[in-house]
């Protein structure tokens, strides 16, 4: 599918009243995201104007005073999979894992002040994990408990 990116009115752009997902405490994380690098990630819409995906950077476009920004949309598709894309654009980012070593590599390489978006420090982290804590590729395990770490600078506890 192809797909045009344009710009819209941010005032034009109406939120999805039955959004399942609760994203006030990352609205200003990406308010300070655009700010420093841009409006890089457009905002998917249906051809009525409503938010299919994209809800946090229109509320951190209305708090920064932004006129347009902007939208891809998504108009091959149909409302059932509106609604499936919907769930599964903000599902599948819990999925995802760090690799805190190489996580370690690039925070130490950038200048740029991150500690906005609670990033660890990790130079005096051990992490407590052996190759059994780990699902191996077709697995299942049925009674899995989650370790955390907890930050030895912040005290923050971190699932892994």
């Amino acid at each position: 599918m192809e797909s045009t990116i344009v710009m819209r009115s941010v005032s034009a752009l109406k939120c999805y009243e039955n959004n399942p997902r609760h994203n006030e405490n990352a609205v200003e994380k990406v308010a300070e995201s655009i700010k420093e690098f841009g409006f890089l990630v457009p905002i998917v819409i249906d051809t009525n104007d409503v938010i299919i995906a994209g809800e946090t950077r229109l509320k951190a476009s209305k708090l920064l005073q932004l006129d347009k920004v902007p939208c891809i949309i998504a108009d091959k598709l149909t409302d059932e999979q509106i609604k499936a894309f919907r769930l599964i654009e903000n599902k599948t980012s819990e999925f995802a894992t760090w690799d805190f070593e190489k996580l370690q590599e690039e925070l130490k390489a950038i200048d740029i002040d991150i500690g906005l978006y609670n990033f660890p420090e990790l130079d005096d982290v051990e992490l407590n994990v052996s190759d059994d804590d780990f699902l191996k590729d077709t697995e299942i395990v049925r009674e899995h408990h989650n370790k955390t770490t907890t930050c030895p600078k912040c005290g923050e506890v971190f699932e892994i």
